[in-house]
């Protein structure tokens, strides 16, 4: 990765940001100081899978200036989850303003994984019905990975079975996502284009 400048450790929504932010996707890597900026991201990554003993690094990182960056700070602190919940839901719970909306999903995703799936909720529905197509698509995902606790908002959740005119292939991979977690929650096998 950091070899080939590779991209797969920032989220297709900061992507999307920056690609207007440098002018290319290629770009991204490119500037100076990337090959630090790459060895902390995928420092970061890695802290994600590596459980309890890294969050205190991770709660540090939450607050970084970078997106993608919080982005991985907030994934970590949601897969650690429920033993998290006492030193990081506050901070979760302030990053759900985050100006990021890939920053503002991960979080909403680890207040679910503490159990606190009540401020989450609306932002994973904002996220879903009003987002860029790379946006909706991480709060979609999220919320087929929130199983029940996504309950609630069955009726917004249903939105996400819309397809979107202007987005890559009309935003089908949302559209799928949507329709595999209703049929999960609702023990249907419904089916889309």
């Amino acid at each position: 990765m950091l070899e080939t400048r590779d991209l797969g450790l920032i989220p297709e929504p900061i992507i999307a940001e920056r690609r207007e932010q440098f002018g290319s996707e290629y770009e991204i890597l490119r500037q100076s100081g990337s090959d630090e900026y790459n060895t902390q991201l995928a420092t970061i990554a890695a802290l994600a899978s590596e459980g309890p003993s890294a969050l205190p690094r991770l709660i540090d990182s939450a607050d970084d200036p970078d997106s993608a960056i919080r982005y991985w700070a907030a994934v970590g602190i949601g897969n650690i989850g429920e033993p998290a919940r006492e030193q990081a839901a506050e901070l979760m719970e302030a990053t759900l303003s985050d100006e990021s909306s890939a920053v503002r999903t991960a979080a909403a995703r680890a207040l679910c994984r503490m159990g606190l799936p009540d401020s989450a909720l609306p932002v994973l529905v904002h996220e879903l019905t009003t987002g860029t197509q790379w946006e909706r698509l991480h709060a979609a995902i999220v919320l087929d990975q929130i199983d029940d606790q996504a309950r609630p908002v069955i009726e917004q959740f249903r939105q996400g079975l819309e397809y979107q005119k202007g987005f890559n292939s009309n935003g089908k991979y949302r559209v799928r996502v949507t329709n595999r977690a209703l049929n999960e929650l609702l023990g249907t096998s419904n089916t889309v284009p």
